[in-house]
């Protein structure tokens, strides 16, 4: 009888339940620390795809000042058609001549 007394099992439950406690919060510290790494991850691969990461090692991004289309060959643009040149730390007021 005194295996199956009440108290026993109250005590027998309250150290499963101390065991128990800490793992929750354990598993939801291993999640955010495995999608941080990921979210790092996914940045990394997002900025080296960047057209901003190409200005940043001294290219420019060159658009028309009317409507900011992408200029991407000589025939897109005439004397006299104003751009911008994007760089690294501006932009860049360009008159074709």
């Amino acid at each position: 009888l005194r295996g199956h007394h009440p108290q026993r099992q109250l005590d027998e439950m309250q150290r499963r339940l101390t065991a128990l406690r800490g793992r929750p919060q354990a598993a939801l510290q291993r999640l955010l620390q495995r999608d941080a790494l990921r979210l790092r991850g996914l940045a990394r691969s997002l900025e080296a795809v960047s057209p901003l990461a190409t200005v940043a090692r001294g290219y420019s991004i060159l658009t028309r000042s009317d409507d900011g289309t992408l200029v991407r060959e000589v025939g897109q643009v005439q004397a006299g058609d104003a751009l911008q040149a994007r760089v690294g730390d501006g932009v860049i007021d360009v008159l074709v001549k």
